[in-house]
Formats: structure tokens, sequence, C-alpha cells
């Protein structure tokens, strides 16, 4: 099996409960129901247990006595199952970092390590995992804003002579004895707090795997939170951001009601007013995936028509709906990291930038899906989400929140999707750019992915009219300036600094990086000040360039766009 793998301080953990049969020496594990045999063991939820309508081993798991927790074996080679003081260490980190913190008190951590997950069943509706709780900052209040470390602990509950827990708690063992017993790390729907106790030897519960070591050095995750970054909009809305590359974006749907200077949005949407839209209980095609109650505007956010999305002013200060070329660049840079890549296809990208939750099928998926009455293989849709084909590689979260439309008299097209007043939730996820078509002031290009895009994402463009998710992204760090002084043999090269933070700071890092255009690979200078310039000399005479300038902060280096410049003739 593979796992997805989580970076939180200086820790590696996999993603997921583990769900191996066999030890890393290839010896199989012992599977029983008996919690009182005194040897290693698993279990499996099997048809006794009511647990298994929804049963998956890549999102449950396996379950493991003690016996075998404790064994150096059950990980993979290079991992381990934790011990108590690792555990310790992680619950110390987070309680560090505001963005894991919730109601101002640093031991209110476990909503930030537990999931999301919601099951989407086309006959039942929807459903959390975890157990609902009215008490403020505990894992079940709230739902939507769990999981801020994308650790997404599952309430897979245990197994001890009966299956018990399940969506109440996610317990895992460590691999440390107390006497007669071994230390357990546990999270509770009820409890805003993680909490430690020693558990019988003979229960079968979760285990998660944690790297041996991390180097002093340890490599830039793939994505994280953009440092301690949390934006607020004009609403007092919260939102958690995501770094993906050199760019900075928010994790959730943008759903303020007022600009950011104050102003309220209208939200008569469908005219050539800018305007947004809040999802209601009339709304077709809600009633399986989605209602005011159990999917808040934490989760799907507003949808916004183009006329909001191509101002200046709808994403709070410092930020900006993305372009037409952020949005290129993303794709870009996804396109450069096998990582993000579902099975080695650099243009199946939809399944890296897709939500674990709320798409149609996400937990018993269909191999095949049925389009104009022909069965077409799509494991990597976004729908489909088996062991080894995971959504949200990039912890972007796309929510398939769909978008609003009015131009179909109220009638769902099978093929396409396009509703009445919705463009049916649960398939697909839209986000406007900023940008108009060229020539056209009624049409904008959106960024999609999902069931009419199958396996890929794209830019499209649309009648502005119509409502769509928003996300916001940061605006530069760092910005790239045309060179001047271009000679035969020498050109300066220009930047700036735009963040305020690492404008005047001394100690940031930041310079040009600069190569012939045909080159592979570029070489590094490093200058200083908030308006940055370098002379090249020694250049090649008629020959293009290629430059961008760079800010290296603590959660990653950034960098300006790419500027060409070509030398003079001798």
């Amino acid at each position: 099996h593979q796992y997805e793998t989580v970076k939180i301080g200086t820790q590696c953990w996999t993603k997921s409960n583990l769900r191996t049969t066999h030890y890393r020496n290839g010896d199989a594990i012992a599977e029983n129901q008996d919690a009182s045999l005194a040897t290693a063991s698993f279990y499996r939820p099997s048809t006794i247990d009511a647990v298994t309508e929804h049963y998956t081993d890549s999102i449950y798991g396996m379950y493991y006595n003690a016996y075998a927790s404790v064994d150096t074996g059950l990980c993979p080679t290079g991992w381990h199952v934790p011990t108590k003081a690792e555990w310790e260490q992680l619950t110390t980190y987070m309680s560090s970092q505001s963005d894991y913190v919730f109601g101002g008190n640093p031991d209110y951590i476990a909503k930030a390590l537990a999931a999301i997950h919601k099951y989407v069943d086309q006959t039942e509706g929807t459903v959390y995992a975890w157990k609902n709780e009215d008490k403020s900052c505990a894992v079940g209040n709230d739902r939507g804003t769990n999981n801020a470390s994308s650790f997404s602990a599952f309430p897979a509950g245990y197994w001890e002579n009966t299956f018990m827990g399940y969506s109440q708690s996610a317990r895992f063992w460590t691999s440390t004895p107390d006497n007669n017993q071994v230390w357990v790390s546990s999270l509770t729907y009820s409890e805003e707090m993680v909490n430690f106790y020693t558990g019988n030897k003979g229960q079968a519960i979760s285990v998660r795997c944690l790297k041996d070591t991390v180097p002093a050095q340890a490599p830039e995750p793939r994505a994280f939170s953009c440092g301690n970054e949390k934006l607020q909009d004009a609403d007092g809305n919260l939102y958690q951001t995501v770094k993906v590359g050199s760019q900075c974006w928010t994790k959730t749907n943008l759903r303020t009601t007022k600009y950011r200077d104050g102003s309220t949005i209208s939200n008569q949407i469908g005219t050539t007013l800018p305007a947004y839209y809040r999802l209601n209980d009339l709304d077709k095609d809600t009633s399986v995936i989605v209602s005011q109650t159990t999917a808040p505007d934490s989760i799907f956010g507003f949808y916004y028509n183009g006329y909001a999305s191509v101002g200046d002013k709808l994403c709070p200060a410092g930020w900006h709906v993305p372009s037409y070329d952020d949005w290129s660049d993303l794709i870009t840079y996804l396109k450069t990291r096998p990582e993000y890549w579902c099975d080695n296809d650099n243009s199946n990208l939809a399944k890296a930038i897709a939500s674990q939750d709320f798409w149609f099928n996400v937990v018993t998926p269909p191999i095949t899906y049925t389009i104009n009455n022909d069965a077409v293989a799509r494991p990597c849709s976004p729908q489909y989400q088996g062991p080894d084909y995971l959504n949200d590689a990039s912890y972007f979260s796309a929510i398939p929140a769909g978008a609003w439309y009015d131009n179909l008299g109220g009638n769902i097209d099978t093929v396409t999707g396009l509703g009445g007043r919705e463009f049916d939730p649960g398939k697909d996820a839209h986000f406007w750019s900023s940008t108009t078509q060229p020539n056209s002031d009624s049409k904008g290009y959106f960024f999609r992915l999902g069931m009419v895009t199958y396996d890929v994402v794209t830019l499209a463009y649309d009648a502005l009219k119509y409502g769509r998710s928003v996300r916001c992204i940061k605006d530069a760090a760092v910005t790239t300036g045309a060179a001047t002084d271009v000679t035969s043999s020498s050109a300066i090269l220009h930047g700036t600094i735009t963040d305020p933070d690492y404008a005047q700071n001394p100690n940031a890092v930041r310079g040009f990086e600069w190569k012939a255009s045909d080159a592979t690979s570029y070489t590094q200078v490093i200058t200083n000040g908030t308006t940055m310039t370098y002379q090249l000399m020694n250049l090649d005479s008629n020959t293009e360039y290629t430059y961008r300038a760079f800010l290296i902060k603590a959660e990653g280096t950034y960098y300006g766009d790419e500027v060409k410049f070509t030398t003079l003739a001798p």
C-alpha cells in the first residue's frame, strides 16, 4: 500500500491509518477477533459491525492490538510506531502555533488534527464521520473547520470483542508500554484536547507511522500553510492558507458579504451588477449533499458572479482574486512535480487539487462512469478514491460546490450536470479568475475540475452573470522589473520586495536568478535593499536571457515573474 504523508513541525507522519496485514519483513500478521489473546494481531470490520456499510481500508485502515504496535517491524522500513514522547512532541508543537489552536487555549488542538470527512451516499444523503457536539472548540463542533494540520485523524473507533467508538473517537497506539498496558493517544468528538491513556493490550485500534529521522535541513514540504498566515475578511471570517509552489492561497472558499473597504456586496445575482449567492433549501439537487445545517458556509463558501471577481476589492488587503496567469502558474507548477500526477501522467492533476470530501461516490466509487451510455474508466477523476488514488496531494482542497446558473429553466442535463439554479454540487469545482475574455465585457475565465473535465484541470470562460466559488491568492512577495541598460555584454536587472515584513529586513535573503533562455538551470546572485538592482556582466552578444527576482522566507522561496531580454549584436 502507498500512504500520503504530512509534515508537522519537524515530524513527518503518515496521513492515513496503517492498513498492512504483513510486517516489513513479509511475515503475515495474524487476524483474529479475540481481545484476550496475548499475541500480535489485527482486526478488520466484518459484516457483524454496523460500520462496514461505509468501511474502506484506505480511510479506516486496520485495527492492531498492542502486541503488534510495540513490534519494531510493523511500520515500513525507515518508519516506526511513534512513542508517547513523540506524540507529545507533536501536541506541544501544535500548541505553539496559532493556526492549530482554537478558542485561544493552547491545549485546544484536537480539531486541528481531526479529519473533516463526510460520507456522500446517493441513497442516504450526506453524513459527517465525526459525531456532532455543541461544545465550542470540541472536535464535533463546526466540523467543517477541522483538520488545519492536514493530519486527518478519522473517527475509526476501536475493537475489544465488540466494535465501539465509531464516529466518536480516533485512537492511536504508541509504542510506549506502562506496566501491562500501552499508552494511547486519543481524540474524542466531545473534547477540545488530545488525551493520553493506557489501554489494554488486547484492544485493536488504529496506528499511524512516523518517519525515523528528519534531517536538520529538511526539504521544503510540497505544500503547507503560509507560515502563521491567517486571513480575515471584512465580515470577520477567518481562512486557513496553503502554499503551493511559490503561491499562497486561501484553503477555503470566500464567504464575505462585504468588500475589503466594508461596503456591502449585492445578493441579487443574475444581473450585471457585482453580487454573491448563498445556498438555501430551495436549490435543486442540494438535498443529497448539502443543506444549511450539514454544510455550513465555512465549507462551501458563497457563489460570486464574475462582475464581483473582476474588481480589485473582493479579497482582503494584500490578497486578490487570481488572474488567468495566476491559475496558469499553478497548473504549470503542478505539471513539474510528479507527486501531483495521477497514473504518472502530468495532465492528470484534478485529484491533486480536489478535496477528499463531498465528491459523489467518494466512499465506494465505481471504477467506471457512464457518459452518454458508454462506460468510461476514470480512476484519476476526483470522484474515485481507491487505496492508491487519494485526492488532495496539494492540500488545496477544492470543494465540489458547483456553480449557480439560471439558463436551463430548472431542468438538469444528465450529461453536463448543468442545472436550472445549481451546477450539481458534488461533481464539479469552479473558481472565477479576475480576467475577462479578450474583446468581451460579459465573459470571463474560470478554473475548473470535476465530472465534466474528469482527470484534468482546465481554464475556460463563461458569462460573468453566473455564480462560482472564489479563492484568494496573496499578492506577490517580490516582483521582477524590466531589464535596463542592455548592451551586447551586460544588463541591469531590477526587482522589488513587496512583502512589508521583509522589505526592510536586513537578514532576509533576496536577489536574482538568471540564465540563457535555452539553459536548464539558473545562476543565483544575492542583493539587498527593498528596490533591488544588479548588473550582469560578460554576457554573450545577441542572446536571449531569462531572469526573475526571488525572496527566501521562513516558509519557502518566493519568485517574481520571469522576464526576458536580449543582448545587442556585437
